[in-house]
């Protein structure tokens, strides 16, 4: 940015921020919730089953104070929502849980390596040179977890 330019007065190093400015990678909002049912068979197994919601808003990749001048090369990637599910049968030392985990399998980018601005080519044989890389959460994984306590 031009910042001989008045109008243009973005957040540097060493100037402060606006109230308010979100901190970049780091959501606004969110939050999980879990719902659990437990029980104990007659023939002493028991039996748990969770299922979990886990949900956050969008996320800036770069701070700002509002101009566009701080963002020309930042992103602000949307908020998601993720589905986990558990059964758990279990007696003694022994136990059995199958899971799901991003149950739906949603794609969802957590956060930005750099910025698009460092995505050019260079040289005489235009090799590309890309530090700009995005992360993304685990795609549906589904498991069985077998456990064995011993000294009991």
């Amino acid at each position: 940015a031009d910042l001989s330019d008045p109008s243009k007065t973005c957040a540097l190093g060493n100037e402060p921020t606006n109230s308010g400015d979100q901190l970049p990678g780091f959501p606004e909002h969110q939050g999980s919730l879990l719902l659990g049912y437990r029980t104990t068979f007659q023939n002493g197994w028991d039996l748990a089953v969770n299922t979990e919601l886990l949900s956050q808003s969008e996320v800036d990749t770069q701070l700002s104070n509002g101009d566009d001048c701080c963002r020309a090369s930042g992103e602000t990637l949307a908020g998601f929502t993720t589905y986990n599910a558990q059964v758990i049968l279990s007696k003694d030392q022994w136990s059995a849980s199958l899971f799901a985990d991003n149950l739906t399998n949603k794609y969802a980018e957590t956060a930005a390596r750099d910025t698009t601005a460092n995505i050019r080519s260079v040289g005489s044989y235009d090799v590309a040179i890309r530090r700009y890389s995005k992360f993304m959460i685990t795609p549906r994984t589904i498991g069985l977890d077998l456990r064995y306590r011993f000294g009991e």
